[in-house]
């Protein structure tokens, strides 16, 4: 199945989920995920605003900061990613594409992020997501080296397996609110 037919079909079935269905499992991935020994371990994590239905990860802000670890948020530019150092939620004001991100701010290079939180519209079970199909994702991805990035998704995200390209990048971690998933190199 083409990419964009598994994107409106995955899309329909996220935007389907009811806000207390979202905010329950939001809330189940963000334990899942602080229980990482590579979110236990990272100095510096890259998160991400939520929009149209996304996994709200927006409590670990404050958890982050609360444990010292330095927190980046993206911003986009042209056809890249920069990632700033946000402090507050407020610092986040709608961006392109009407996302929240960081308007100013420390620029911070990818090379130094520990783990990058990533949302996508779809996942399968061999690291692999499929987004809203812009790159972004998968060129922050491809310059990763002993980072970890970790896919943040809800159960009917999942499917069986993804349309891939040469250019798609795979995830080292999955979680949902159910699951844990690790992707071997």
């Amino acid at each position: 199945m083409p990419k964009i037919s598994v994107r409106q079909r995955q899309l329909i079935r996220r935007e389907a989920l009811s806000p207390e269905e979202c905010d329950r499992a939001s809330q189940l991935i963000a334990r899942r995920l602080t229980q990482l020994p590579e979110y236990l371990a990272a100095r510096t994590v890259a998160l991400y605003s939520p929009i149209r239905n996304e996994v709200d990860i927006s409590a670990l802000l404050p958890a982050a900061l609360g444990a010292g670890k330095r927190v980046v948020f993206p911003r986009v530019r042209d056809a890249e990613i920069d990632f700033l150092v946000v402090t507050s939620l407020a610092q986040l004001l709608p961006g392109r594409f009407g996302v929240a991100e960081p308007l100013a701010g420390e620029v911070v290079a990818v090379a130094q992020i520990d783990l990058l939180v990533v949302p996508g519209v779809a996942f399968d079970g061999s690291g692999h997501r499929l987004g809203y199909g812009k790159g972004y994702y998968d060129r922050v991805l491809a310059r990763l080296k002993k980072q970890t990035a970790v896919g943040v998704a809800y159960r009917v995200q999942l499917v069986d397996a993804l349309p891939t390209e040469e250019h798609d990048q795979r995830l080292n971690v999955l979680v949902t609110e159910e699951t844990i998933q690790r992707f071997p190199d």
